[in-house]
């Protein structure tokens, strides 16, 4: 039985494919990104007159999509940008077909706040190309949080009197 070299203990890695960007994933970091993008998305929805007619209409799916990311990153520190973007937009297309689906009793919950927030109201193919948006930028910003913490960790290694990029 072959046995794992990762230890329990150690900080969950997150990649792409390749071990240059590989680097601790920092939960707290994530959880407050995802706060931040959830004011976001709840902003986008109040004050939509405010926004281009091109983010009022889909900014709210693309961060949806991103939130549904930055959870996934939360909960399941292992997988790597691309397999979290994966599973994202799996879940936000899931979520987007599921409104096809109508009985009174779901119906009423997408009639609450809440409920629309999470399940939608009605089925639209231009909300999926918003979901990869979302998706995508949720794969730069690991690449970002990656890059940042590995100039972080190079500036450790960096003689005395020189000041760190960080």
């Amino acid at each position: 039985m072959a046995r794992s070299s990762v230890r329990p203990d150690q900080p969950a890695v997150s990649s792409l494919r390749s071990d240059r960007l590989a680097v601790p994933r920092r939960r707290s970091i994530y959880r407050l990104l995802l706060v931040g993008v959830i004011l976001l998305g709840l902003g986008s929805r109040r004050y939509s007159y405010l926004l281009p007619h091109l983010l009022k209409k889909n900014a709210g799916d693309a961060l949806w999509a991103l939130a549904v990311f930055l959870v996934l990153a939360i909960l399941l520190p292992r997988p790597g940008a691309i397999q979290l973007a994966a599973m994202a937009f799996a879940i936000s297309i899931f979520d987007e077909f599921s409104q096809l689906y109508h009985t009174p009793w779901l119906d009423g919950i997408r009639g609450t706040f809440v409920g629309h927030l999470f399940l939608g109201s009605g089925f639209s193919w231009s909300d999926i190309g918003c979901y990869a948006v979302g998706s995508a930028i949720g794969i730069l910003l690991e690449i970002s949080l990656a890059l940042s913490a590995r100039r972080c960790r190079s500036a450790i290694l960096n003689p005395p009197g020189r000041k760190p990029p960080c």
